[in-house]
């Protein structure tokens, strides 16, 4: 159904292994199930052609006529290369007759070589097509026959005559089943990738996959409509649940508006039905692939199914089968399901019922922040709000007034990471001019807290708030706003303001025991002792956040303190430390219900440490989940920035375009992010280098200098930026020699910069050292850089800093030093797959005449012996794990031979480096060899 196949590694040496049974003079039977969709097609055709052994490949469908026609996809039989095919003709003989007579003229045709019969779409097959397709399977003996079938299981009523043909057959020890089940999200990724013919958003990706329920039909159809919420799958989708008897569509309805996983006997009460009638229903249902089983319980299969289902469901009908459900579930001992105040809101808000609805939504927030679901808290306490008026004496009804529960939900988005909806509840408090002061110092500072993750601001929040509590009013209240407000002030650098703030809430959190706003305070002061340069001293705050955040069970502020230590030791270069500090920090945040809201920046640190040290894959594994959840717009922003600068490295241009354009936007959009600029000011500068645009490149290179001397100061990693924009003026240089004065002249204006920063900007030796070698441009210089760069563990810049090392040494004719050291950088380069260092390093080779070293001869397209065993991987369709496993590699090391032999053809896509392989004979037939 989709022309790509993706993954299915297990299936694809399944159907292999099959073969290879069979090859040895026997017949082996293979049956596909699967639902509509799901890719039995694909796979059949994608493993039959690139068999071994030149077999002869039959292939017949049945068709969707009712009954079928006798004989159908035997009659219809075509080869895949041009041979006399038998048919099962009838004249008027018996059944035995003509079944013997095309095994007779089939064993003549296959003689001693092997073949594969693929019978399609069983489960439209009349009685004569599944008589033969047995007897196929049982009695053509002495020959080498692969026997295939695909079959929709999902399709078929209990005791169907092909249900039953499927039962028959497993029993037999020669016979193997092989159930296709859904795309991971991942490989759905893959496939849409493989479609655009480039990547796509994440948060894009994981969307179309959960609507689709990882079918990758749905998904080819999803990522390619113009709309994708056009009414053509809907279509598609409603016709197959029409053709349901009566009794399981209506089923169907009533599992669609249950929403989540529903027990038997809850589906019965909202249902109206018996026991023994749901349970026919049911059985149809999940036969048929629309609802599946998880432990106790049915669900609809996929979203889009169920996005289907309730649009044709009248609103009438769904308001009375939620209230259903409600009744349902309310009446149900808790005994047998648990606490269920979450669905029963759910059903009682979509009923319509605010009577019901508004105390059945404060149960279930209460319920939600005991399993720190804080989203669903948020969700609950929302609904409470909007039923308020609408219900008399709500305050009593809940014992809560109004305020307090706006205050509550305020808190709930803070933690959830839904910063809209918080912002919104905080303002809409504070609009409230009868609210108390104190009151009011506290939501102005969960205000400030939603204001600095949404632009970094929050500093007028915060002074307000402290104004209104001066010391002795509420030492509580007050404690807390300084700590957060020492952690406001940390984008901004204002160290005064941090070490004023922190150091009056430690001393408060000292007399009231207040030890999760110490944990704040100590945080809050760890990076300004990394930025002066001592480590020791960050680390010992960072030390004593995390234990005093543990001591007061404050889950926030014990993931914050992980994520600024992450931060501290990935700054200052210690990035296998920062490494394991930032997946400890996301694990808490898991375990927490913090996910969303804290979760993001982890992943960030994460990326930028992997980043660093060269592991691409796993970087963008981080970020893409990271994506994929939607974080908070500024979270969002700083995960794609992370994202764009792998895309930019490897040569992903059009997704590096449309990260950074999108991060431009929400950087120009903050009032409180020009810091934030420079980074972004890097990453465009290293595309539009990639790109070849010099002009738009030297024009970013421009509104760096434009910047404030104030701005400059601000900047974390300045350094880093100054060096992106020296390499723009190095290509400038080299694309326009007679333009040196104006390269000059902004190369000096860069280096001055750096010296008017009263701080140093960056904290490790990698990037102080390379700023040195730009001032310098001696050989010896560059080579410190670039053993710097190795000592950080960061292969990429090692080969940017190798590469001024080589014009370094042209300048002094120093070509043996100049060769060796462009070889290092390539070979850095191709194993990380960096195509436009690659590229680079390849013109500069032609520019200076530097020959590459030989290769061995009669090696196509310069592949190393070892590049040829993973492309031959490659082309069997193998994963980079199991191309690892046979070749007793590491997985990075797979990736990077991978990106090299993707170079080294010119190609972008496995399946176009398979076709190149195949084309060329770069590969032999058969699977690889350890």
């Amino acid at each position: 159904m989709s022309p790509l196949l993706v993954g299915r590694q297990s299936e694809r040496d399944a159907v292999c292994a099959a073969y290879a049974r069979a090859a040895e003079g026997r017949t082996v039977t293979v049956l596909i199930t699967g639902e509509a969709g799901i890719g039995k097609t694909t796979l059949v055709e994608t493993v039959v052609a690139d068999l071994p052994g030149d077999p002869l490949v039959l292939i017949g469908d049945c068709l969707e006529l009712g009954g079928g026609l006798p004989y159908q996809p035997f009659l219809d039989l075509r080869a895949l290369t041009p041979r006399n095919v038998p048919r099962p003709v009838t004249d008027g003989e018996s059944r035995a007759t003509v079944v013997r007579r095309f095994l007779d003229e089939l064993r003549a045709v296959i003689g001693s070589r092997p073949a594969v019969v693929v019978v399609e779409d069983l489960h439209w097959s009349d009685e004569t097509t599944r008589d033969l397709f047995v007897q196929l399977a049982r009695a053509l003996r002495g020959v080498a026959l692969l026997l295939i079938g695909t079959l929709r299981t999902g399709e078929l009523a209990a005791g169907h005559p092909v249900r039953q043909l499927a039962g028959e057959l497993g029993r037999r020890a020669d016979v193997s089943t092989i159930a296709l089940g859904p795309l991971t999200r991942a490989e759905a990724g893959q496939q849409l990738t493989e479609l655009a013919r480039l990547p796509m958003h994440p948060a894009r990706v994981a969307e179309i996959h959960r609507r689709a329920g990882g079918n990758p039909f749905f998904v080819a159809a999803l990522g390619t409509a113009a709309d994708p919420d056009a009414g053509d799958l809907r279509t598609l989708l409603l016709d197959r649940v029409a053709q349901l008897p009566v009794q399981a569509r209506h089923v169907l309805d009533v599992a669609a508006v249950a929403g989540a996983p529903m027990e038997d006997d809850v589906l019965a009460a909202a249902a109206e039905l018996s026991a023994p009638d749901l349970a026919v229903a049911l059985r149809v249902l999940t036969d048929r692939g629309h609802l599946v089983v998880e432990g106790a319980r049915h669900a609809v299969r996929h979203d889009l199914l169920r996005e289907a289902v309730l649009s044709d469901l009248p609103p009438l009908e769904r308001r009375r089968l939620h209230r259903r459900f409600a009744t349902a579930l309310t009446v149900m001992p808790s005994w047998a399901a648990g606490d269920r105040s979450l669905e029963i809101a759910v059903h009682w808000a979509e009923a319509g019922d605010p009577h019901e609805a508004l105390p059945a939504a404060w149960r279930a927030s209460a319920t939600a922040r005991a399993r720190t679901a804080y989203d669903a808290e948020l969700a609950h306490l929302q609904a409470v709000l909007r039923w308020w008026d609408a219900v008399p004496a709500a305050n009593r009804l809940i014992g809560e007034d109004r305020t307090a529960v706006v205050v509550r939900a305020v808190r709930a988005a803070l933690q959830a990471g839904d910063d809209e909806a918080g912002l919104e509840l905080a303002r809409s408090l504070l609009d409230d001019r009868d609210l108390a002061p104190v009151v009011r110092a506290d939501v102005l500072g969960l205000l400030a807290r939603l204001e600095n993750r949404a632009d970094l601001g929050g500093r007028q929040a915060i002074e307000a708030a402290l104004r209104l509590v001066p010391p002795g009013v509420d030492d509580a209240i007050r404690c807390r706003v300084l700590a957060f407000g020492a952690v406001i002030a940390l984008p901004e650098h204002r160290l005064a303001d941090i070490d004023a703030l922190a150091a009056e809430s430690l001393q408060l959190a000292d007399v009231i025991g207040d030890h999760g706003s110490a944990a704040w305070a100590h945080l809050s002061l760890a990076w300004p002792r990394a930025m002066a340069g001592d480590l020791k001293a960050a680390t010992e705050h960072c030390e004593r956040a995390v234990a005093a955040a543990d001591r007061a069970g404050e889950a926030v502020a014990l993931v914050s303190a992980h994520q600024i230590w992450a931060t501290v030791l990935t700054a200052t270069g210690a990035l296998e430390e920062g490494l394991l500090i930032a997946r400890a920090g996301a694990s808490a945040a898991e375990l927490n219900g913090l996910r969303r809201s804290k979760g993001p920046m982890l992943s960030a640190v994460e990326a930028e440490a992997l980043t660093e040290l060269g592991r691409w894959d796993e970087a963008v594994e981080v970020l893409d989940d990271a994506l994929a959840d939607r974080a908070p717009s500024f979270y969002n922003a700083t995960l794609a920035l992370k994202r764009a600068v792998v895309a930019v490295a490897r040569g992903e241009l059009p997704l590096a375009r449309a990260l950074v354009d999108e991060i431009a936007d929400v950087a120009q959009s903050s009032p409180h992010a020009e810091q934030g600029l420079y980074d972004v000011h890097r990453v465009a500068m290293e595309l539009a280098l990639a790109e070849g645009d010099l002009e738009a490149a030297n024009l970013l290179v421009d509104r760096v200098l434009a910047h404030s001397a104030e701005l400059h100061a601000l900047a974390q990693a300045l350094d880093r930026v100054v060096v992106t924009a020296l390499r723009v003026q190095t290509a400038r240089r080299l694309n326009a020699p007679r333009d040196r004065a104006a390269t000059d002249g902004r190369r000096n204006a860069l280096i001055q910069l750096l010296d008017r920063v009263p701080a140093p900007t960056s904290l490790h030796s990698g990037s102080r050292l390379t700023v040195v070698a730009e001032r310098t441009n001696r050989l010896g210089d560059w080579d410190a850089a670039a053993s710097g760069w190795a000592t950080i563990g960061n292969p990429h810049e090692q080969a940017w800093s190798l590469l001024g090392a080589v014009r370094s040494a042209l300048t002094s004719s120093n070509k043996a030093g100049a060769s060796r050291r462009l070889s290092e950088a390539e070979q850095l380069a191709e194993q990380l797959g960096a195509v436009p260092l690659t590229q680079r390093i390849a013109e500069l080779r032609t520019r200076a005449g530097l020959r590459r070293p030989s290769v061995r001869a009669g090696t196509p397209f310069g592949l190393t012996d070892r590049e040829i065993e993973v492309l031959r991987g490659l082309a069997q369709g193998a994963s980079n794990r199991q191309i690892a496993a046979d070749l007793y590699l590491s997985v990075n090391t797979v990736s990077a031979h991978v990106r090299r032999i993707f170079v080294k053809l010119s190609v972008t896509s496995r399946a176009a480096a398979t076709a190149v392989a195949y084309e060329h004979n770069l590969v032999p037939p058969g699977p690889a060899s350890p």
